[in-house]
Order: structure tokens, then sequence, then C-alpha cells
């Protein structure tokens, strides 16, 4: 018996989707400026290259459904083939992940006394990356900065994250091939809710304390003002403990820009509560991609989880979406295979406050 394929999702090169793929992946993440996504097919006879009319850099949308999930290019084709075995892969990241690869090479790589967002714009122009502000990090990126250079060299990915984490504003693509500034969600939510064994397939607890200390000490210096004391700039630095690390597992930020007191303190708490949150995460097999009111699981939402195995029943929030599409052959049949894999995080993840997390299960001390 054969299977029809599922034609609900595609890869758009030049106005034209392309359909009919034997295998899938789609990936956003919040911790990550540029998604990324593969497609693979199966379907070649010898000489027949001329029919995919996708070329290496071709601008390709990632679509499932209605909805754009990324907006790049194409970066890798790679080819395998052997004794009865040929695929092709069509690899790709959104438009942002120029940012990713390339450093800043502008005239002027100095800004002084402008805000956040004035700056971050001026790093995406040379790309024609268009930066847009949600209405969560409006008043944030105002923000203004006394003093940033961009150091030659560094990616200006890095030099944005630099720029956002201080005040607690995400850098994320939504697939649209723009930049967009965000904070992590407080009201947003999923229609539906997660829960074990009903519409998740499968689970997994990711926990691990390798990446997480007791105490995170970030140091610096930066620029008098009449404003600052001597203390503010000269040697700064600030010490934030997690409590829940008992033993002496001590970390030392070196500020990469002019600092003060006060942005020292900013980067010790927010490293001390990403490490945190990313030390107990929860991934979930959803065999769908779609809600069931047809939305998309998606990045950045809020989403109530039901797992008896886990003794978890909290609000946690979804830090990661991979979208997969699987076709193969068993015993009995061929198959097809639709499913999301969400990541989910303590809703504070992104908050900038250290100490305990709500994620926790009985191996937790």
């Amino acid at each position: 018996m054969t299977t029809k394929v599922l034609d609900n999702f595609s890869l758009n090169v030049n106005n034209y989707n392309y359909v009919n793929w034997s295998h899938m992946y789609i990936k956003k993440s919040m911790l990550e400026i540029a998604g990324e996504f593969a497609f693979e097919t199966f379907d070649y006879t010898e000489g027949d290259f001329e029919k995919w009319k996708i070329k290496m850099g071709a601008e390709a949308k990632a679509v499932i459904g209605n909805t754009t999930i990324c907006d790049g290019y194409i970066d890798k084709i790679p080819i395998k083939y052997g004794e009865g075995d040929f695929s092709l892969q069509f690899v790709g990241r959104d438009k942002t992940a120029d940012l990713v690869d390339c450093p800043y090479t502008g005239s002027n790589n100095e800004f002084k006394k402008q805000t956040v967002v004035a700056i971050i714009k001026k790093l995406c122009t040379p790309f024609s990356i268009e930066v847009t502000v949600e209405d969560s990090a409006k008043n944030t990126v105002l923000t203004t900065i006394e003093t940033f250079k961009a150091s030659e060299g560094v990616s200006v990915a890095d030099l944005i994250i630099d720029l956002c984490r201080d005040i607690g504003v995400i850098p994320i693509s939504l697939g649209d091939g723009k930049l967009t500034l965000t904070k992590a969600t407080e009201t947003g939510k999923t229609n539906d809710p997660i829960q074990y064994n009903v519409n998740a397939s499968s689970g997994s607890y990711l926990q691990s304390d390798r990446d997480r200390f007791s105490n995170y000490t970030a140091k610096g210096y930066g620029i008098g003002t009449d404003e600052k004391s001597l203390s503010d700039y000269i040697n700064c630095s600030f010490t934030f403990n997690d409590a829940v690390v008992s033993r002496n597992r001590p970390n030392i930020i070196f500020m990469d820009r002019e600092a003060d007191t006060g942005r020292c303190k900013s980067r010790a708490r927010w490293e001390a509560r990403l490490r945190a949150g990313l030390s107990r995460l929860i991934q979930y097999k959803i065999p769908s991609w779609t809600q069931s009111n047809g939305d998309i699981w998606g990045i950045n939402k809020l989403v109530k989880v039901e797992d008896k195995l886990l003794d978890v029943n909290e609000t946690l929030l979804i830090i990661e979406a991979k979208y997969l599409y699987d076709t193969g052959e068993n015993e009995n049949d061929k198959y097809q295979e639709t499913s999301t894999i969400l990541t989910l995080a303590d809703k504070d993840i992104f908050s900038g406050e250290a100490g305990d997390i709500k994620i926790k299960t009985r191996f937790d001390s």
C-alpha cells in the first residue's frame, strides 16, 4: 500500500513551491538569532538535476500551511549516493544568519550616546536586515548607551546579544526575514495545554548542572562621568549567588565593552538566571505541527504542562520548536510521520533573577 505524501508544507524558491519531500526539518529558537531548515528527497534518476531549479545562495522560504517559518537562503546542498541509494538535501537558514557569520565592517564602528535600538539598526544596515521591536521591548530598547564599539572580528550577532542581554531583551527571527527585538512573553499563551500521554506522545527531562555555578562575578572597567563615583567605573565588579548550587563553583565574566557597577550587576544576574533555567528543561514530542484550533506550535508562548510522571503541573515557556516530517518503510507498510519537538523552560528564564526554578523532580536536592 502506498501512502500519499502530505502537501501542506513546502520549500518556496523563486515563487515556486516544491512539495512531496521525503524528510523535512525546521528549527526556531529563542536562544538563536537565526532559524534553520532542511528538505530532503530521494527522488532522482540519472541526469535529472536540471529539474531542480534551486541553486546555492537562492532565497528560500520554509512554509507550513500558509505560515512562513523561515525566510532565508540556501547555503548547503549535500548529495549522498551509493548502490541503490540517493538523497539530495536543500539546507538553509534565516536571512539573519548573515549577522551570525559576519562582523561589522562599517567605516564608523564607535557609537556614542545612542539608544540600543539605534545601534542595532546601524549594525544590521549593511546586511539589509530590517529591525522590528515588539511592544514588550519598545521602552527598554530606548536605553541610551554612553559608548559602544563594534570590535573588529566579532560577529554582529554577538554584538547585538551583548547589547540586549544587559537590558533583558531577546533578539530573534520570527520567520519574516527581519530581526525582532522582544522580551519573554508574560501574556502570550497557547490554545492547548501539553499533557503527557494525551497530546504529547513522549517526553525528555534534560537536567544538567555542568554549566551552572554557585556564584557569578562580572568584572570590567568603564568611562567616568559626573554622575558616577570612582568605584562605579574603575575595576567595577558585581557578584551574584545561585543558592541552589551548594558547593564552591565560581564563574568569572569579563565584560567585553565599557561597564560600570550597574552593568556588571545586570550581566551577572542575567547569566545566573539563564544558566539556572537551561539546567532544567523539558522536551515533548507532539504528533502534529498544529494545536486543536489550527494554530502552529510556536516559540515565546506560555503553555500549561501536566505531566504526572515528572510530577510537573506548571505554566512553562516554549523556547524552541522543531518541526519534523519523516517517511520510511517498516515490516508492514510505508509510513509518514509529522511531529513537533517543543523545548520548555521556566517562564522566568530570561528575567535576570537567579535562584531556584519551578521545574523540579525528585532528583533535585
